[in-house]
């Protein structure tokens, strides 16, 4: 199928022996099982949501037309019997891989398109047996500017249900089920395989940036709150915009704070003139880092867009507000699937 990798390397899951790695990367299709293999171990990471579109405001100061980061992709795994596969009539597996999430501009600015789910399916063929599923789901999108506020990052995909993109600028956007709200002080984590929120745009702080999730994604970031959310084991949310040169935060993968390793200074955290900001970090194993929003340089450069988000499944940064045109936001780093089989 188109986009597999074969490859013997056993990357940081921690696995031992005669392992063989088949990484999935792109297009959908049919993965056969081989003939030789007793057992598969499979990962499965869900595709970023992107950041917002900005805004062509007028006049000065404008930060009110910074926009949203988009929510990390979760992360999923099983460890399956073949001969309990074949038992049930599952010889091959379906694959699906999300696919990046674009980011988008508009007159009036818009938002960022949400994370693609990714999954491998085994369809039973022997009768009295279920099928055998494993789904990571999407983070949700960076929202646009409204009248007087700014967009805000969309949750990061849960294990049970997807990150949500905010319904208008000053909410948050939900973390993927299971979620439990107010975890840690001043925050909504995701627990127990849920994605973290989005931040909401009020004043700002830590308290209300985008939060951590633990198999779920990382919440984005929003304009008075750009530091977007880390990510255990799923991607991390991409940074909001930031407003008038204030720091723009992309999550991490492998923590579960704020804002990436010291707040987030491996994830383009730099006021760049005129753009575009940076990409969050990719990797062969685990998962992405959220890209960094674009912060406000008062300079209305077209290139002033948000950083996409690292493969797999980081969220894209929000761009910045533009008069002089729109400006897109940053793409959601698309998903992933790993295959050991021995």
């Amino acid at each position: 199928m188109s986009g597999m990798v074969r490859s013997s390397t056993l990357g940081a899951s921690g696995l031992v022996g005669d392992w063989t790695l088949y990484r999935i990367t792109a297009t959908d299709g049919t993965w056969t099982i081989p003939a030789s293999a007793a057992m598969l171990y499979i990962e499965v990471i869900g595709g970023g949501g992107a950041g917002g579109g900005s805004w062509q405001a007028t006049g000065s100061p404008h930060d009110v037309a910074d926009t949203g980061g988009g929510g990390g992709g979760a992360f999923a795994w099983g460890m399956y019997s073949v001969a309990a596969l074949k038992t049930a009539g599952i010889t091959a597996l379906a694959v699906t891989v999300g696919a990046t999430a674009a980011g988008v501009s508009g007159t009036n600015g818009a938002n960022g398109t949400a994370g693609n789910t990714s999954s491998v399916v085994g369809t039973a063929s022997t009768s009295g047996y279920g099928n055998m599923t494993l789904t990571a789901y999407g983070g949700g999108a960076g929202t646009m500017p409204t009248s007087g506020s700014s967009g805000c990052g969309g949750g990061g995909g849960g294990t049970g249900s997807s990150g949500s993109t905010p319904a208008s600028g000053n909410n948050i956007g939900a973390g993927g089920k299971p979620h439990q709200a107010g975890v840690m002080t001043g925050g909504d984590q995701g627990i127990a395989g849920g994605g973290g929120h989005g931040s909401n745009n009020t004043g700002g702080n830590l308290a209300n940036s985008g939060e951590p999730g633990e198999y779920g994604g990382g919440g984005g970031g929003s304009s008075n709150n750009a530091t977007a959310g880390d990510s255990l084991f799923g991607g991390g949310g991409g940074g909001g915009s930031g407003g008038w040169y204030v720091f723009t935060h992309g999550g991490a993968w492998n923590s579960y704070g704020q804002g990436g390793a010291a707040n987030g200074f491996e994830n383009g955290d730099t006021l760049i003139q005129d753009g575009p900001a940076a990409a969050g970090t990719s990797r062969s194993y685990g998962a992405g880092n959220g890209g960094a929003g674009m912060h406000d340089d008062e300079n209305d450069a077209l290139t002033e867009i948000g950083g996409a988000g690292g493969v797999p499944g980081g969220g894209g940064g929000g761009s910045s507000k533009n008069s002089a045109g729109p400006s897109v936001g940053g793409a959601g780093g698309r998903g992933e699937v790993r295959i050991w089989a021995i």
